[in-house]
């Protein structure tokens, strides 16, 4: 009986069951598969028979008989076209193991492992034709019992025998050096590499808990570690030559070994914290250890023996030469291992230390001639000196105390009672911030003099730059942006003189902040500040950029308008000029001579003032800002005299270069000098977030004039 009405057939399939499986083209054959990829069906379940193929009778075509293989099988192209150097497993793949049973995705798989078999094939062809694979891998062939036996002879090389290296015959009957894990005097590559890289490691993480570290640190050392490794390897190799003794690429290589054996014992001895007594001796007993080590190990390239070698050294004079030669190798390790020991610096040799040694000795010798019959002049000068050098010696002392209660923690960290540890644990870390502290802030607060504009008001002039309108409009945002930051700080400002215009911005502007340190605070704000943001005349959204120049003087107390500020200038060296003032104002505009010009001969700086409305506030401005810009000149001029040698000081403080820019599309504020950005902008035009940005400014000045202070 039919299920379907009489007047309607059955439904075609919408998915019919093929007759026989479907082709996959064949890719083009390459060097490691000649037949290309070969093609799996899908895999019958797992204990189970292979099912017939679907259709009664049918078989596979005859055209296709040739492309098919038992799912078991391995594929044609990895079992029977094997490539040398390529290690392809003859062994069935089980696809059905991973869950893989649709043909596209065992397709993909051979894809997968043909294209491992062309990179192997890659880097045998190019790095093979520098250095065989087949050598590099023999000095990569430890075991985890060679390596604890090699550190321990690389610690204690003293009594161990023999030194000769083992041989054996390869498969091919060629006679060669056993690898390392099989022969504990046979030279490798992996210690070293792992010590290489765990000695810069190192290096970075102790200026890490120093609170010294600068990604520049990674860098130098491992350029320093580099450099020593290959001027060690460079040395032996010119030796080797000179001494006409042979050697391929297995000696480079050796040699590169037992170079690289010496950052061993540098990360085993070096890195300790111990006193300068115990650190003295250790280093010493590591650089005998090392050269003793490399005396006997060298021995087999430089003096081989005549089982080793068919031209054994017979003439005397010869031997002589490689033997003085060998010590040369030996002695040359105290040299490269203080090179790698200086750079992973403790925190007892950090250079500001020294330093403070260094002063504080300077004051117990002034100390002990105070104590001498000496003038009283003299007495008074030395007396001076050790009152300044006071608090640097207090602060000296807190530091050796600090640092003797560290040491005697640390056997407490292991004690078996738990209350006893978390006690010394707490102490430790109390003493480790303590002892930060003083390296970070009090002895660079107490070795940087104080600042001889220190009491010195700022003066902050603006002009506009690039930008038209809109960077008129800027002027007027970061006029109001020192205003806050001044009123934040608890300073006074005053806008001295403006030239506003119609659209509500400033075409320059003049602003005199007092307060105690305000020069110091601002002068980092000299430059060309930059801003990018859409106008809001601009009707396609464009961004524009502007730019506003900004000048921050030096400002004094001195109220008398006609004398000079010290040595600055002399009333006859200023040409003075009274003029009507110009512009929109009251009834004294263009009716009364109260606009002043004045004019520094000697240097070509003019002023001009007509914001007040009388001739005598106008002059007297006029003359402040006139003695504001001869500071200014003369504090360039010590700057650059004092600091010829660090050009990058000068550079910071260049009004002719881009220092800060803000995005107002991102809300963005970047301080090119600092490399920082803020992402909330507005904090910044509020005040508060340029506060920060001139703390890092502060810190970074501090910073550098500690840094030159110990070159000297």
């Amino acid at each position: 009986m039919s299920y379907f009405p009489n007047n309607r057939s059955p439904p075609p399939l919408q998915h019919p069951v093929p007759t026989h499986p479907a082709y996959i083209p064949e890719p083009p054959s390459t060097p490691v598969s000649p037949q290309g990829y070969q093609r799996y069906v899908s895999s019958p379940p797992a204990q189970q028979p292979p099912a017939p193929p679907l259709g009664s009778g049918s078989r596979v075509p005859p055209n296709y008989a040739g492309q098919y293989q038992p799912m078991n099988s391995p594929p044609r192209h990895l079992s029977t076209h094997g490539q040398p150097g390529v290690n392809v497993p003859n062994v069935p793949v089980d696809f059905s193991a991973w869950g893989i049973n649709d043909a596209t995705a065992q397709f993909g798989m051979q894809l997968g492992q043909s294209a491992v078999a062309a990179g192997q094939d890659y880097v045998q062809k190019n790095l093979g034709g520098l250095i065989p694979i087949s050598v590099l891998k023999h000095h990569f062939n430890v075991s985890n019992s060679y390596v604890m036996n090699k550190l321990r002879l690389l610690l204690f090389p003293w009594r161990h025998k023999p030194w000769s290296r083992r041989m054996h015959r390869s498969e091919n009957g060629q006679t060669e050096w056993q690898p390392p894990r099989d022969d504990l005097n046979a030279p490798d590559l992996y210690i070293p590499l792992m010590a290489l890289v765990t000695y810069i490691l190192l290096a970075a993480l102790y200026s890490g808990l120093d609170s010294r570290f600068h990604p520049e640190i990674l860098g130098v050392t491992a350029s320093k570690a580099l450099a020593v490794v290959l001027l060690d390897f460079l040395f032996v190799k010119l030796g080797c030559y000179f001494l006409n003794i042979p050697g391929g690429i297995n000696q480079v290589l050796d040699l590169l070994a037992y170079g690289g054996y010496k950052v061993i014992v540098t990360l085993m001895f070096g890195l300790m914290k111990v006193g300068w007594t115990v650190y003295t001796l250790i280093f010493t007993y590591s650089f005998l250890a090392t050269g003793f080590f490399l005396l006997r190990s060298l021995r087999s390239l430089v003096l081989p023996d005549a089982s080793a070698t068919a031209a054994p050294v017979n003439n005397p004079s010869q031997r002589s030469r490689r033997i003085t030669f060998l010590f040369l190798v030996a002695v040359t390790q105290v040299i490269y291992m203080g090179v790698l020991n200086e750079s992973a610096a403790k925190l007892d040799n950090a250079p500001i230390l020294k330093y403070v040694k260094r002063k504080v000795d300077e004051r117990n010798k002034l100390v002990s001639q105070l104590s001498e019959d000496y003038s009283r002049a003299e007495d008074v000068s030395l007396a001076k000196q050790i009152k300044e050098l006071e608090p640097l010696e207090g602060a000296w002392r807190e530091w050796a105390r600090s640092r003797e209660s560290l040491q005697e923690t640390l056997p407490l960290l292991n004690d078996a009672d738990p209350n006893m540890r978390a006690l010394a644990v707490e102490e430790h870390a109390a003493l480790t911030t303590a002892l930060s502290d003083l390296l970070n802030n009090t002895f660079p607060r107490l070795l940087v003099p104080p600042s001889a504009t220190a009491h010195l008001a700022a003066l902050v002039e603006l002009k506009t730059g690039v930008g038209g309108s809109e960077a008129s409009l800027f002027l007027g945002d970061l006029v109001r942006m020192y205003t806050r930051v001044a009123n934040a700080m608890g300073w006074k400002a005053a806008l001295v003189g403006s030239n506003e215009l119609d659209n509500g911005g400033m075409k320059d502007a003049i602003l005199e902040v007092k307060g105690e340190g305000t020069y110091d605070a601002l002068r980092w704000e000299s430059g060309v500040h930059r801003v990018q943001r859409v106008p809001a005349t601009e009707a396609n959204g464009r961004v524009h950029t502007s730019t506003v120049a900004v000048v921050v003087l030096p400002l004094s107390e001195e109220t008398d308008s006609h004398s000079g500020q010290g040595d600055l200038f002399s009333p006859d060296e200023v040409k003075i000029e009274v003029m009507r003032s110009r512009g929109a104002g009251g009834q004294h505009v263009n009716k009364t001579e109260s606009a002043v010009r004045l004019t520094h001969l000697p240097t070509g700086i003019t002023v001009s003032m007509q914001d007040e409305r009388s001739q005598h506030q106008n002059r007297r401005r006029a003359f402040q800002v006139l003695r504001a810009r001869l500071m200014d000149r003369k504090l360039s001029q010590e700057v650059v005299e004092r600091r010829a040698v660090r050009r990058d000081l000068v550079r910071s403080a260049d009004r002719s270069e881009k220092i800060r820019t803000y995005n107002y599309a991102q809300d963005r504020v970047t301080d090119h000098r600092l490399g920082l950005s803020l992402m909330n902008l507005m904090s910044v035009m509020e005040g508060d977030g340029l506060r920060e940005i001139l703390r890092e400014l502060r810190d970074r000045y501090h910073h550098d004039c500690l840094e030159e202070i110990m070159q000297h």
